[in-house]
Parts: C-alpha cells; structure tokens; sequence
C-alpha cells in the first residue's frame, strides 16, 4: 500500500509533464501551420462585381462571398432550430445587394458556372435558393457570358 501511495505524486508529475509538452507541441504545431493568402474572388466574380458596382446608386453596395449563417437568421425551435442553421452555415452566396441606409439585403446573385450542374451542387443550390425564398429576398441566378441586370432590383 506504501508503495501505491508514495508513487501518486509521482504519477500526478509524470501527467502534468505530459499535459504541458502536448499542450506545448500542439502550440508550435499551430504556429507552424502554413496559412497563405488566396483570391477571394475568381476572374469571372472579378468581372461581375466591376461591371454590377456600375450599375449601382451610391447607398447600396455589392457584398461579396457572403456566408448564409450570417445573413440569414434561423427559426424554431431547439435541435430543429440548430439543424437549420447548420445546413447554411457554410454555404456563401457570391454577391448580396445590400442598402448601406439600413443595412437590408435587397438581391442574392449566385454565378452559375459548369460545377452547378453536379448532383451535389444542385442540391446545395436548392437549399442556398429555399434560404433566400423563406427570408423573401430574391434571387438572381446567372450563366457564364449572360448580362446581368440588377436595376429591377434596386431601390
């Protein structure tokens, strides 16, 4: 029993050494990690948001890769509620129209290349095309090369 007893402090040393030299490793390990800097907006977003910001009074402005867990709040209850939420949370639209008066979104615009015609993509996209139908803001949906015209939209 002396042995048990007299061995606990020991034991409790050797644990907090570990806990401190992971904790610590797991530090630099993070420091290490390489973050590097990428294009937030491809060529054809680039484009899009030069010509559209023409088009545009001086109290709205083009938001860019929005993500739909901020702009959107979610209702109901409980898990229901938080599942909701989850769904969208990582989903971005490429553009939100959004009055600088108030803050409001007035226009959703998502650029439609080739990938959206992958089953997963057009299953992501029903649900980013229901996010906006429930918050009752529209959504425009353009095809490479189509001229995009949000002037039925502004206010």
């Amino acid at each position: 029993m002396h042995y048990l007893t007299g061995g606990l402090p020991l034991i409790a040393v050797l644990v907090a050494l570990f806990a401190v030299t992971a904790f610590l490793l797991s530090r630099k390990a993070a420091e290490s990690a390489c973050y590097r800097a990428r294009p937030l907006l491809s060529e054809w977003e680039r484009r899009v948001l030069s010509e559209l910001r023409h088009q545009l009074p001086a109290h709205l402005h083009l938001c860019p890769q929005v993500r739909l867990g901020d702009a959107f709040r979610t209702t109901g209850g409980g898990k229901e509620r938080q599942s909701a939420f989850w769904r969208i949370a990582s989903k971005s639209a490429d553009f939100m129209l959004v009055d600088l008066r108030n803050g409001h979104i007035l226009l959703g615009i998502e650029l439609n290349d080739r990938t959206h015609r992958r089953p997963d993509r057009q299953r992501r996209d029903a649900l980013v095309a229901l996010a906006f139908e429930q918050a009752g803001i529209p959504l425009l949906c353009v095809s490479p090369f189509q001229p995009i015209d949000i002037t039925p939209y502004l206010r």
